[in-house]
């Protein structure tokens, strides 16, 4: 009987597994390479401020614009209709909202520059 290494068969696989560990060392090596740059471009796009930090940024201005949109529709609305220019009631939103996402937008931006500084 001749010792044939068939590696594709699941004998061959099973029975030399030191051929077989190299190939998955190399690709967990490739996988923890990958890891680290995107790990890396992650740092460098975000300046060290934590991601989720300007996720939860992004998503507190997004509803606030929306909400203030959705107002100023209907408030629209309620002028059309009514024939007449009501309060713009819809200003206190706008303008309370809007301090509190800018203030948090310098707050967050303000950190960034500050580790890039201290770099």
């Amino acid at each position: 009987m001749s010792e044939e290494r068939d590696e594709n068969s699941l004998f061959g696989r099973l029975s030399w597994p030191e051929e077989q560990q190299a190939p998955e060392a190399a690709k967990e090596q490739a996988n923890l390479e990958k890891e680290q740059a995107r790990a890396a471009r992650t740092k460098a796009k975000t300046d060290g401020v934590p991601v989720g930090l300007l996720t939860t940024r992004r998503v507190i201005a997004v509803v606030w614009a929306t909400v203030c949109g959705i107002q100023i529709l209907i408030w629209g609305l309620v002028s059309i209709i009514g024939g007449d220019l009501a309060f713009p009631w819809w200003l206190w939103t706008v303008g309370g909202g809007g301090l509190v996402v800018g203030g948090l937008w310098l707050a967050i931006g303000s950190a960034a520059r500050k580790r890039r500084q201290a770099e």
